[in-house]
């Protein structure tokens, strides 16, 4: 939906010129606690603004890697808020491994990503027992990923 804003010339006497601003507004809001994961750092704040426009105003999107450090910031972000559900990325949850990954710190080959995803997993089970585990391809499936689980949710 587009909406414009129109200035009026309410000081005649300053003689302010209208201005016209055009913003395209999002029509839906989902207050959601969303937290999304992912293998790549660099996607996850082009995942989090997409989110934002489709009206997602409780999101919180991350890259995570195979280190202790990640894993010490992932439960930090987990313990931050009572999440309604984690959303874990297609290289994590070893969807789509062919995706382009440039870091050092996420593991490559198969039994490693699944072992990977297992720990990451049980951090799920262990700091956030209540919160919807939502399994997504790519960051632009997120979206879709979080109205397959939390719709559902709601007209249980």
């Amino acid at each position: 939906m587009s909406i414009k804003y129109v200035s009026k010339n309410l000081f005649l006497l300053k003689r302010i010129i209208p201005i016209e601003i055009n913003r395209t507004l999002s029509s839906t809001c989902y207050h959601w606690k969303i937290l999304g994961v992912g293998a790549c750092k660099k996607l996850a704040s082009k995942a989090q603004d997409n989110l934002q426009s489709l009206g997602y105003k409780n999101t919180k999107v991350i890259g995570i890697n195979d280190t202790k450090e990640s894993d010490e910031e992932f439960i930090k972000k987990l313990k931050e808020e009572q999440w309604d559900a984690i959303s874990i990325g297609g290289y994590v949850n070893g969807f789509d491994l062919n995706f382009p990954i440039n870091d050092n710190n996420v593991p490559k080959n198969r039994e490693d990503i699944l072992i990977w995803f297992n720990r990451i997993l049980n951090l799920i089970h262990e700091q956030a027992p209540k919160s919807k585990i939502i399994l997504v391809k790519s960051p632009e499936h997120i979206h879709e990923g979080i109205q397959r689980i939390m719709k559902k949710k709601s007209n249980d």
